[in-house]
């Protein structure tokens, strides 16, 4: 917005949301036009959710982007500087072109849920562009179907970043057909592909437990520690 005229409040209206809505057949595909995105795959993000007994909750990410980030470490630190600067455009002239006090483009979206005004649920994941649709399944399985949190973040998901639906291979052959039917471009991704996305998340159960979900195609896990 600082570069570009952006609508954002139009962006986000309700009455916006609707005109939008209208437009979606849920029984056939419509055609969409889209650029294509930047193809990349993020090999070195770091998700990490914990919570307290007092009910306080952190959801953190951090990347190098790829694998060895720039490949840069800065002087007797060992920090490890990331390769983030790719996701700018080079060439000048452009929405997306590298200028002073600019960010890029970004996919991590540490997220936490409040039920009550209280903390209720943090999650995170890496995976590259997949990182914000496993988040907000994740959310919707467990706000909508009551899923708990390490059935949410294993369940099939399904994305769509270029004119090609992404489907979990986990879903039926049924589903794969239904979808061909109303006319989606669809195609099979193994679940255990680095850049499908690796949900991590923490929630507090009704009972006041607290409950790990780590994805189990591939690293991760759960932990409970008592500090001292």
């Amino acid at each position: 917005p600082g570069w570009v005229n952006v609508p954002q409040r139009g962006m986000t209206s309700k009455a916006y949301a609707e005109e939008l809505r209208k437009r979606i057949d849920p029984g056939k595909a419509g055609a969409i036009e889209t650029g294509d995105p930047w193809p990349y795959e993020s090999e070195e993000t770091t998700a990490l959710t914990v919570s307290d007994k007092d009910g306080n909750m952190v959801a953190v990410n951090q990347t190098n982007v790829n694998s060895f980030g720039s490949g840069v470490v800065i002087p007797n630190t060992g920090i490890l500087m990331n390769n983030a600067m790719y996701g700018l455009n080079p060439q000048p002239g452009t929405a997306n072109s590298i200028d002073g006090r600019k960010r890029r483009i970004q996919n991590v979206c540490p997220a936490i849920v409040l039920k009550d005004g209280e903390g209720y649920m943090a999650l995170g994941a890496p995976g590259g562009r997949n990182i914000q649709v496993s988040v907000a399944q994740v959310i919707h399985h467990v706000i909508d179907y009551g899923m708990g949190i390490q059935d949410a973040v294993d369940a099939p998901r399904v994305t769509r970043e270029t004119g090609i639906v992404s489907l979990d291979s986990r879903f039926p052959e049924e589903t794969y057909k239904r979808m061909v039917e109303m006319g989606h471009d669809v195609s099979y991704v193994t679940p255990e592909l680095r850049s499908w996305g690796r949900p991590v998340g923490v929630l507090r159960g009704r009972d006041g437990m607290l409950h790990g979900g780590v994805y189990s195609m591939l690293t991760g896990f759960a932990s409970a520690a008592v500090g001292c």
